[in-house]
């Protein structure tokens, strides 16, 4: 879809998730770009006024250069280009994760704290109707701000071609920080039904007990994200309890303690979600511009910390841990299928789907392993003396949430082939029919040499 926006207020989740996973593109409307342009010439009235100032990569280089002025015809070059960047290398984002930074690199426009042109700002959006975004480096990036992935982005699109202050309002900031946070949200957001479904068939399987699913200890837990976790996980149990035999004593740990667990998980996606679309109304841009309207004659340009997100470390490795968590109860469950009375350890004639509880632990320290914390950087030094690795936060995201998925495909596979071995017979249609899904990708007696594409199919079928 082709997006005509009129303002920053049309920057929305639902604006980013068409632009990043189905293609969309955006257009300026002559009135925003009319405002775009406006602010621009302010801008510029400000810089002829205060032109011997310091004003920082506009009227001086950046980094080190912003101790010097720029003379008129270093001004002039200067202009032209971006600023100099470290280049990274190695493999690149993904393409929808670029898109995406195309998107949020605009705030700042919208917002008038950062001021190219309209037709620049057009120019950047024009990006997304390419077929293939340009590649910028995943890793290596532990700059302040986002200088190096914005440098790769933009740097062959706009060299030579920008005018004064374009080429720090392309190349400063924290567009990716941003994008990482929103980007992040949409990798997870439907996350718990598909899980929670999973945890369900298992629970069944395992003859786990009504009680620990009671809708009265959500009531008493008094929190609404378990109470929902529990809610769904009932609806799909619905039917079972008179019709098929299960414990009279409490089942393990993970069958009573992972409800909660799903719970948090739906916390911190909710959370995760709310600054997603805070940030995409903040500006992260350094310098940042306001107008004469807040500060008399001219405006003023501010050097300041836009470029440091205090939220996408602390955010993402929330969201990390919590699918860490939730992949760690997973395995528990899954070796629980293996190894109670009845599980598939007894019941299976070769240890064929129950062998898969080893590749289910292999994922679930996958998930582990980054579930620790992204911390400002102390490796640069000098006047840029700290870094904010917030695309490392988004890549541990990325990495727990692969490893999350992986562990609960698993746990589908070995639950749906105990209750097909045991020959139970589920109540609730969604659930069966959600059975009959996965055991017609995986079937009963499968062995080893075809499970990378029966779990692979499972995969798919859960979460796509």
């Amino acid at each position: 879809m082709n997006h005509v926006i009129n303002s920053l207020d049309d920057v929305t989740l639902d604006l980013y998730e068409d632009v990043t996973r189905h293609g969309g593109t955006i257009e300026l409307s002559p009135e925003l770009a009319k405002q775009i342009d406006e602010q621009r010439s302010k801008f510029l009235k400000y810089v002829i006024e205060n032109r011997q100032m310091s004003l920082y990569g506009i009227t001086t280089k950046q980094g080190i250069g912003a101790k010097k002025i720029l003379t008129e015809d270093e001004l002039a070059e200067f202009g032209e280009r971006l600023p100099g960047y470290g280049g990274s290398f190695g493999e690149s984002f993904p393409q929808e994760f670029i898109r995406g930074a195309v998107l949020t690199r605009t705030i700042d426009y919208l917002a008038g704290t950062n001021c190219p042109r309209s037709e620049t700002v057009q120019r950047v959006y024009d990006m997304l109707k390419r077929d293939e975004m340009p590649p910028v480096p995943m890793k290596g990036n532990g700059d302040p701000g986002d200088i190096i992935p914005c440098g790769a982005l933009f740097a062959d699109e706009f060299n030579g071609s920008l005018q004064l202050g374009e080429g720090m309002a392309l190349i400063n900031g924290s567009p990716f920080s941003t994008n990482a946070i929103c980007d992040a949200y949409m990798r997870v957001k439907n996350l718990p039904d598909p899980i929670e479904k999973v945890f369900a068939l298992a629970y069944f399987a395992a003859g786990a007990p009504e009680m620990h699913i009671d809708a009265k200890l959500a009531e008493h837990w008094d929190d609404e994200f378990m109470a929902a976790s529990m809610g769904n996980i009932a609806h799909y149990l619905d039917g079972t309890w008179n019709n098929t035999e299960h414990l009279f004593y409490q089942a393990p740990c993970c069958f009573r303690s992972t409800q909660r667990v799903t719970g948090w998980l739906r916390r911190t996606i909710d959370s995760t979600k709310y600054f997603a679309n805070k940030t995409l109304h903040q500006p992260v841009n350094n310098p940042m511009f306001v107008g004469p309207e807040e500060v008399e004659p001219y405006g003023r340009v501010m050097s300041n910390g836009g470029w440091h997100s205090a939220y996408a470390g602390p955010v993402l490795d929330a969201l990390t841990r919590s699918l860490a968590d939730t992949a760690t109860m997973f395995a528990m469950v899954n070796n629980r299928l293996c190894e109670i009375p009845g599980g598939l350890q007894e019941t299976e004639p070769e240890q064929f789907v129950s062998a898969m509880c080893m590749v289910a632990c292999g994922w679930v320290e996958e998930a582990r392993s980054v579930a620790n914390n992204t911390l400002t950087s102390m490796c640069n030094s000098g006047h840029t003396d700290t870094g904010t690795p917030d695309t490392l936060a988004w890549h541990k995201v990325t990495q727990a949430e692969e490893a999350l998925e992986c562990v609960v495909t698993i746990v589908a596979c070995e639950a749906a082939n105990l209750i097909g071995l045991k020959g139970l017979e589920i109540a609730n249609p969604e659930l069966k029919a959600f059975y009959e899904g996965v055991i017609e990708r995986i079937p009963l007696h499968t062995i080893p040499q075809y499970f990378r594409k029966c779990v692979a199919d499972v995969r798919s079928y859960i979460f796509e």
